[in-house]
C-alpha cells in the first residue's frame, strides 16, 4: 500500500503539471491526449478521497483534487466549439460529476453539467447502454438537481423511456428516485406512470436496498400522479406492516428516538400511536394516498440516509401541502443524526435561515418566538427548527476544525450568515440568550469561518484564477462582511475575541483585493462579458447579497465597486447581448435587493432598448424568448428554493418572469399573426400568469398587457389571438382571485373591468370556437362562480355552452365520456337553466346518455381512483 505522504506528493505534482498557466490559452485544449490524462487523474483523485478527511494528508489530497477538477472544467471550456467528447471520456466525466458533491461547490457542478450538455453528441447517447444512461441521470440528480432543464437530461430520459424493458428492478427504483429528486415526474408523467407499473411488477423481487430507494422516491414525489403510484404505495405499506408485525422494529426505533432527547411531548407520541393504529385497523386499499405517504414516512424515517432526510425536509417545506406533522418528524430525526456531512449541514442551516426569514424571526429560538405564531404546533416547529439549526451548526464547526472544507465558498458564506444572524444583523435583533448546552461558544462560528478562509487561501490564490462571476461575487461579499465585522469589533459595537488567524485573515483580504478589478480577473473580452453577466445576476439573487446588505448598513461601500465595474462592462457591449441574456438580466434587475438595486438599475434602460431592437426583428427572436421562458419556468418552486448545495435562494416578491419580459413575449405572439397559439406558447403564457397569483399588483399589470392594444398593433392580444378554452377559464379564475378592496374604488373597478373583458372573450369567442369536451367542461365549472352571476353572464354563458355542446356531440358523440356529459347537464341544472331540446337530443343519440346509476358509479370510481 502506498504511504499517504507519497500519495500527497504525487497528487501535488499532478496538480502542478496540469495547471493552466493562463485563463486564455490552455495547452490542454490543443492536445486531446493531455485532456484525457487530466480527466483520468481527476477520476483517480476522486476515488482516493472517498473517505472523510481525518488528517493533514487527507486534506491535502482534497485540495489537489479541487485543483485538478478546476483544471478539468477550465480545459473543457476551452476545447474547440466543434469538438465532441469521446464516449469514454464523457462517461468518466459523469462519474466525476456524481462525486463532485464531496469536494466542489454547487456552482461548479452545475457548470460541468452544462458543459457536458454542450459537448456530448445526442447521437452518441443512442449508443449507450441503459445502465450508462441511468448513471448520467443519477449524476445530475446527485450533484446538481437544479439543472433539470438541461436538454441532455431530456434526451437521456427519452432514451430510457424507450428502453424500460431492459431495466432491472434496481434500475427502476433508482430511476424513480432520480425523477423525484429532479422534480420532473409531472413533466414526464407518462414515463413516471410506466415506471410505477414496472415497479409494481418487480416489487417482490426487489431487495431491501431497492425497496428503500423506492420508498425514498415515493416520499420525495409527495403528490400522487397516477393510479400505479397509489398501488405502489399500497404495496410498500403492506410490506412495512408485515415487517412491523414480524419484529416491531419500527416501533422500537421510534421509541429510542423519543427517549434519546427529542422531547417532543405526549402530543407527538399520541400522533405516532394514532398513525400506527390507523395502519393496523384500516385496509390499505381504502386509505387515501396522502395518508399512505404519511404512514410510509413513519415507517421508514429511521432507515433513510442523511442525504434523503435533508432532501425530504426541503421538499416538505416547499410543498405547502399541509404536511406539518411529517415535517416535525423529519426535524426530530435530524437533531439526532451525528453523521451529517459538511454539505448537508450547510443545507440544514440554509433551511433554518429561510424559515427565519419566512416567519420574520431572526433568532428562530424558543425564547424569541414571533407573535404571529401563537399555536402550539407553530411553537413546536420553531423549537425543532432552532434545535436542528444549533445541531447542524455544531457539526459544521466540528467538521471545519477537523480538516479542509470541501466546498469552502459555500461553507464560508453559510458561516458568515450564521454569524450575522447570531449577532442580530443590521436590524439589531439579537439571538437567544438562554443558557443551554446546545449553544456554541460566542466566537466558535467566527473562528471556524476565518479558519476556512485561511486554509483555502493560505497556500496562495490558485483557486481564484478560474472563478466565474457568481463565485467571485460570493467571495467579495464574504470579504465585505469580514472587514465590516472586524471594524465593528474594533469600534466596540461587537465583541470578537482576538483570533489566532488574524495574520491569515489579512492575507485573505489582500488576496481578494487583487480580484476586485474585472480586467485582471478575466483578460479575454468575450469571457469577461459572460462572467460580468453572471456576477450581476448573482448580485440580484444570491444569498451573499444579504452579507453585503449588512456591510452596507455599516457604511462600507468598497464591495460595490466590482459590481459597478461589471455593470459598465455589460453596458458597453449591450448591443452584442443575445436575447436570452437580455431577458435574464431584466428579470434579475427586478429582483435585486435594495443594497444593489441602485447600481444594477442603471443597466435597465440599455437592456430595454436592446430588447426593443430584438422585438423589432420578429424573425428568429420568438424561439429564443420561448427557450428562455421554458428554462426559467422549468425550475420547480420546490427546486428553486435552494440551489444544488442547499444555499438559500431568496424568495423575491417579484415573479421570475418580469413584466418587461412578459410584455415582449405577448407582443411577439401578436406580431407572429398566429390566430391560434400552440400548446407550448399557451402553456408558457399561463405559467407566467399563474406565478403572479398572490401578487395582485403584478397580476393586474399582466392582465393589462393582454387587454391593451400597443402602439403599432391593430388589436390587443386577447382580440388578436385565440387561447384554448381551458386557458381562458384559468384566466377567469385568476382574475376572480384578485382581492376585493372595499376602501379602494379604483382596485374594485379594475377587477370588474378585467373580469368583464375576460368573460366577454370567453362567451363570444372561446366557447363558440371550442373543439374539445374538456374545454367545455372547464367552462361549465365557471358557472358556479359568484362573479358570473354578479356580472349577469349566467344566461349568456349557459346558452353558449348549450349550443356548442350540442354541436360537438352531433359531430363526434363517441368522443364524449359519460362523466363529461353528466358535467354539462349538472352545470346547466345548477345554474337553473333548462337544457335545450337540441342538446337533449344530442345526448340521447346512439343511447350514449348515461343512466343515473351509471353516473354515480362512474363518479365513485373516479373518487376512489383519486
Amino acid at each position: 500500500m502506498i504511504p499517504s505522504n507519497v500519495l500527497c506528493r504525487l497528487a501535488s505534482r499532478a496538480a502542478s503539471v496540469f495547471a493552466v498557466p493562463s485563463p486564455t490559452a490552455s495547452p490542454l485544449s490543443q492536445s486531446p491526449q493531455d485532456f484525457q490524462q487530466l480527466v483520468s487523474c481527476t477520476r483517480s483523485l476522486v476515488l482516493l478521497t472517498k473517505t472523510p478527511s481525518r488528517n493533514e494528508e487527507d486534506a491535502r489530497l482534497v485540495g489537489c483534487l479541487q485543483q485538478c477538477a478546476d483544471h478539468t472544467l477550465d480545459a473543457l471550456r476551452q476545447l474547440p466549439a466543434s469538438a465532441d467528447l469521446p464516449s469514454g471520456i464523457s462517461v468518466v466525466l459523469f462519474g466525476i460529476l456524481r462525486s463532485s458533491v464531496g469536494f466542489w461547490d454547487g456552482d461548479r457542478s452545475a457548470q460541468l453539467a452544462q458543459q457536458l450538455t454542450e459537448r456530448v453528441d445526442p447521437f452518441v447517447l443512442r449508443t449507450w447502454r441503459p445502465r450508462t444512461l441511468l448513471a448520467a441521470v443519477h449524476a445530475i440528480a446527485k450533484a446538481c438537481p437544479s439543472q433539470a432543464h438541461l436538454s441532455l437530461l431530456s434526451d437521456v430520459l427519452a432514451l430510457l423511456h424507450h428502453q424500460e424493458a431492459k431495466l432491472s428492478e434496481r434500475d427502476v427504483a433508482m430511476l424513480l428516485w432520480c425523477m423525484a429528486v429532479l422534480h420532473v415526474a409531472e413533466a414526464q408523467e407518462p414515463m413516471w406512470r410506466s415506471l410505477c407499473k414496472l415497479a409494481t411488477l418487480h416489487f417482490d423481487r426487489m431487495n431491501a436496498v431497492s425497496r428503500l430507494t423506492l420508498s425514498q422516491a415515493l416520499l420525495l414525489q409527495h403528490t400522487c400522479l397516477c393510479e400505479a403510484q397509489v398501488e405502489l404505495l399500497q404495496m410498500v405499506h403492506r410490506a412495512n406492516c408485515e415487517l412491523d408485525c414480524d419484529g416491531d422494529a419500527v416501533g422500537d426505533a421510534q421509541r429510542r428516538l423519543y427517549r434519546s432527547g427529542s422531547q417532543r411531548g405526549g402530543q407527538r407520541r399520541q400522533l405516532t400511536a394514532h398513525f400506527y393504529s390507523e395502519s393496523n385497523t384500516h385496509n390499505s386499499r381504502t386509505i387515501a394516498p396522502s395518508l399512505l405517504t404519511s404512514q410510509l414516512l413513519q415507517y421508514t424515517t429511521h432507515t433513510l440516509s442523511d442525504e434523503t432526510l435533508v432532501r425530504l425536509l426541503l421538499t416538505l417545506f416547499n410543498s405547502n401541502s399541509g404536511a406539518a406533522d411529517e415535517l416535525l418528524l423529519v426535524l426530530a430525526h435530524l437533531t439526532q443524526r451525528m453523521s451529517l456531512s459538511e454539505r448537508l449541514c450547510v443545507q440544514v442551516l440554509c433551511f433554518a435561515q429561510r424559515y427565519a426569514s419566512s416567519t420574520g424571526d431572526n433568532a428562530t429560538a424558543p425564547t424569541d418566538l414571533p407573535c404571529s405564531l401563537p399555536s402550539p404546533a407553530s411553537v413546536e416547529m420553531s423549537v425543532l427548527v432552532w434545535r436542528a439549526r444549533q445541531h447542524a451548526k455544531k457539526l459544521l464547526v466540528r467538521s471545519v476544525r477537523a480538516g479542509l472544507a470541501r466546498a469552502p465558498r459555500e461553507v464560508a458564506e453559510t458561516l458568515c450568515l450564521e454569524h450575522c444572524y447570531d449577532h442580530g444583523g443590521s436590524s439589531g435583533v439579537h439571538g437567544p440568550k438562554c443558557a443551554t448546552t446546545e449553544l456554541l461558544p460566542p466566537d466558535a462560528v467566527w473562528d471556524a469561518m476565518t479558519g476556512v478562509l485561511s486554509k483555502t487561501f493560505g497556500r496562495g490564490a490558485t483557486l481564484l484564477h478560474s472563478l466565474g462571476g457568481s463565485e467571485l461575487w460570493s467571495w467579495q461579499c464574504i470579504r465585505a462582511y469580514v472587514r465590516t465585522a472586524k471594524a465593528a469589533s474594533t469600534d466596540g459595537s461587537q465583541s470578537l475575541s482576538a483570533s489566532s488567524t488574524e495574520k491569515d485573515e489579512r492575507q485573505v483580504l489582500d488576496c481578494l483585493d487583487v480580484y476586485s478589478d474585472v480586467q485582471r480577473c478575466w483578460t479575454s473580452a468575450r469571457e469577461r462579458q459572460g462572467h460580468c453577466v453572471e456576477l450581476i445576476v448573482a448580485a440580484a439573487q444570491s444569498s451573499g447579497t444579504q452579507l453585503l446588505a449588512y456591510a452596507d448598513a455599516l457604511h462600507s461601500s468598497d464591495a460595490l465597486q466590482l459590481l459597478e465595474a461589471c455593470v459598465r462592462e455589460v453596458q458597453a457591449g449591450v448591443s452584442t447581448l443575445p436575447v436570452a441574456t437580455t431577458l435574464r438580466l431584466l428579470s434579475a434587475i427586478d429582483e435585486a435587493l435594495s443594497t444593489v438595486s441602485p447600481v444594477v438599475h442603471t443597466l435597465q434602460p440599455s437592456l430595454l432598448s436592446q430588447l426593443e431592437s430584438h422585438a423589432a426583428r420578429t424573425s428568429g427572436v420568438l424561439p429564443g424568448v420561448v427557450q428562455y421562458l421554458s428554462n426559467t419556468l422549468a425550475r420547480d418552486a420546490g427546486n428553486s428554493s435552494s440551489d444544488d448545495s442547499g444555499a438559500v435562494v431568496r424568495h423575491s416578491a417579484h415573479p421570475r418572469v418580469s413584466d418587461a419580459v412578459l410584455d415582449v413575449f405577448v407582443r411577439l405572439l401578436v406580431q407572429e399573426h398566429q390566430r391560434t397559439l400552440s400548446a407550448m406558447q399557451s402553456n408558457l403564457l399561463m405559467r407566467c400568469m399563474q406565478e403572479r397569483q398572490g401578487r395582485p399588483a403584478f397580476l393586474v399589470n399582466a392582465f393589462m398587457l393582454l387587454m391593451t392594444r400597443r402602439l403599432g398593433q391593430s388589436a390587443a392580444f386577447l382580440n388578436a389571438t385565440t387561447l384554448p378554452t381551458e386557458a381562458m377559464c384559468s384566466l377567469v379564475e385568476l382574475a376572480n382571485g384578485l382581492p376585493r378592496a372595499q376602501v379602494d374604488a379604483t382596485a374594485t373597478a379594475t377587477r370588474t373591468l378585467i373580469l368583464t373583458t375576460l368573460l366577454d372573450v370567453l362567451v363570444q369567442r372561446s366557447i363558440p370556437e371550442c373543439v374539445s369536451a374538456d374545454g367545455l367542461v372547464a367552462a361549465c365549472l365557471l358557472l358556479r362562480l359568484d362573479v358570473v352571476g354578479e356580472l349577469q353572464r349566467v344566461q349568456e354563458m349557459a346558452a353558449a355552452l348549450d349550443a356548442r355542446s350540442a354541436a360537438l356531440l352531433r359531430r363526434d358523440s363517441a368522443a364524449w365520456t359519460p362523466t363529461q356529459r353528466a358535467y354539462v347537464i349538472a352545470a346547466l341544472v345548477c345554474a337553473q337553466v333548462v337544457p335545450s331540446p337540441a342538446l337533449l337530443h344530442a345526448l340521447h343519440e346512439e343511447d350514449h346518455v348515461p343512466k343515473p346509476a351509471q353516473v354515480v358509479d362512474d363518479e365513485e370510481g373516479k373518487s376512489n381512483g383519486e
